[in-house]
């Protein structure tokens, strides 16, 4: 498996994650002004402080995402011998990727999980090779093969 084609993945999932919350977030703000123009009421001034709250959330999520990219551009995604952040490893018979924690996706004709290195799983992984195992809440991980 190609996994700089998996990195260019990854990257372009997060790129289109931060291009549509940047097209919403703006719709969403263009949206929710208050016209000082019009006669105003408490509503309007409540319903102004929650679209601000809203908008302070998606931007959090816009930053996410934003870093999410910045983390994925400094991962070796080389092959790897042993479990670490940029490794593909199949999991029993799933296949994960070490880099942030994301969604599924289609890759290469795979279901692919994506799992920061601060997952419990990859806690449990790290450093094994193929052919090792670890449990966590008594469920037993196989590691049958590390890309």
């Amino acid at each position: 498996m190609d996994k700089l084609l998996l990195k260019n993945k990854l990257l372009e999932n997060e790129r289109n994650k931060v291009k549509s919350f940047k097209v919403n977030l703006t719709d969403f703000i263009n949206n929710t002004h208050i016209d000082y123009h019009e006669t105003r009421d408490n509503d309007d001034h409540s319903h102004h402080h929650q679209a601000t709250t809203d908008s302070n959330i998606g931007h959090k999520h816009l930053h996410v995402h934003e870093d999410h990219i910045e983390a994925i551009e400094a991962i070796d995604f080389s092959p790897s011998a042993v479990v670490e952040p940029g490794a593909l490893v199949q999991v029993n018979d799933r296949y994960i990727v070490v880099a942030v924690a994301e969604s599924a996706f289609q890759f290469d004709g795979k279901d692919i999980l994506s799992i920061s290195p601060e997952a419990p799983l990859y806690q449990c992984m790290k450093g094994k090779k193929t052919g090792d195992t670890c449990t966590i809440n008594n469920n037993n991980f196989v590691i049958k093969n590390i890309y």
